[in-house]
C-alpha cells in the first residue's frame, strides 16, 4: 500500500476512490471502504482512500483527540485491501476550496476518479457546503459514479466516531468495541516509572502515548497485552494513582500477568475488554496490593 501526503505525488491513473476521515476505521468506515475495494475490483481499478491528517477537528478544536493513530488508521486500511491512502493536512487553501472545485479539480482532474465511495452524512468544500448528494450531482455531469454508503446501525444505535469516544469516556468498552469491530488498544513504548509497582510484587509497563489521542475514562481495565509475538492477560491502570501521590499526571500502566522480563523501550499493545473499576485511594500499598491481586483473579475469569 502507498501512502501520499500531497496530491501532485500520486500518479495520474483511472481509479475508484473512497472519502472520509475514517476515525477509528469502524463498522461504518469497514463497510464502505469494502464496498470501494469490490467497485474497483470490478472496474480493474485500484483504490484510493482519501482522508485528512490532521483532520478538520484537530485543527479548529484544542480539545480534540484522536481515537486511533494515523499508523494505526493506515494498517486498518491495508488489512481492508486499499491499494493507496492520500493524507491531506486541513488547511486554509484546502478549507476555502468551493465544492464545485474540489470535485471538478481534486477528484476528477487531480485524481482521475471515475467510482466515487462516501457515507451519507458526508460534507465538503467551504464549510461543508458540499454533501453527498451533491457530490453525486456534480460527478455525474461528468459520468462518474457516487455510491453513497446507508447508516450502520448496532442494537439500534448509529455508528459514528462520536459515540465510541462517549462509550470511551464512560468506561463502555466493551460497546466501543462492538462500535468498531475490534477490541480498542493503547499501543506505546514502554518507559520508566515511579517502580512503585515493584515494591509490592506487581511490576507495571508504563506506555508513552502521543498527547493527541483519547484516553478512556480513568480506571482499572481488564485486557490484553501482546508483547512481540506474545500476548498475556493484564491489569490496565488509566489515571492519577492517588495511592501514591501521583499529582496532576495521568499515567497508563499495565501489570502483565505470568510475564517477567525488562521490556523498557519496547512498544506494545494493549486491548480493553472489560472495564472492572473506578480509581481508588487506598490507605496503604498493602491494601493496594490486595485489590490488585482481586483484579487480576477477575481477570482470569473473564478472559480465561
Amino acid at each position: 500500500m502507498k501512502i501520499h501526503t500531497t496530491i501532485t505525488d500520486v500518479p495520474q491513473q483511472n481509479r475508484t476512490i473512497a472519502l472520509g476521515n475514517f476515525d477509528g476505521v469502524h463498522l461504518g468506515h469497514q463497510k464502505l471502504i469494502t464496498l470501494g475495494k469490490n467497485k474497483a475490483t470490478d472496474a480493474q481499478q485500484e483504490l484510493l482512500v482519501m482522508t485528512f491528517y490532521p483532520q478538520m477537528q484537530a485543527v479548529f478544536d484544542q480539545t480534540f483527540k484522536y481515537l486511533i493513530t494515523q499508523a494505526e488508521k493506515n494498517a486498518h486500511f491495508q488489512a481492508l485491501g486499499v491499494d493507496r491512502v492520500l493524507a491531506l493536512a486541513f488547511e486554509k487553501k484546502l478549507a476555502q476550496t468551493s465544492p464545485e472545485d474540489f470535485v471538478e479539480k481534486i477528484l476528477l482532474d487531480y485524481l482521475q476518479a471515475k467510482h466515487i465511495i462516501v457515507g451519507f452524512n458526508y460534507t465538503f468544500g467551504y464549510k461543508g457546503a458540499g454533501n453527498a448528494e451533491l457530490l453525486a450531482e456534480l460527478a455525474q455531469k461528468h459520468q462518474v459514479s457516487v455510491h453513497i454508503v446507508s447508516p450502520v446501525y448496532c442494537d439500534k444505535q448509529l455508528i459514528n466516531s462520536s459515540s465510541i469516544r462517549q462509550f470511551l469516556k464512560q468506561g463502555q468498552i466493551e460497546k466501543a468495541n462492538a462500535f468498531l469491530g475490534y477490541n480498542f488498544s493503547l499501543k506505546g513504548e514502554v518507559i520508566h516509572g515511579h517502580k512503585v509497582g515493584r515494591t509490592i510484587g506487581i511490576p507495571t509497563a508504563n506506555l508513552k502515548l502521543g498527547n493527541d489521542l483519547l484516553l478512556p475514562k480513568n480506571g482499572v481495565y481488564a485486557a490484553k497485552v501482546t508483547v512481540g509475538k506474545e500476548e498475556k492477560l493484564g491489569v490496565l491502570n488509566i489515571g492519577m494513582r492517588p495511592t501514591v501521590d501521583n499529582g496532576n499526571d495521568t499515567s497508563v500502566e499495565v501489570h502483565i500477568l505470568d510475564f517477567d522480563r525488562e521490556i523498557y523501550g519496547e512498544i506494545i499493545s494493549v486491548t480493553l475488554h472489560h472495564y472492572l473499576r473506578g480509581e481508588s485511594k487506598f490507605n496503604s500499598l498493602a491494601e493496594l496490593k490486595a485489590q490488585i491481586q482481586q483484579d487480576m483473579t477477575r481477570i482470569r475469569k473473564i478472559l480465561k
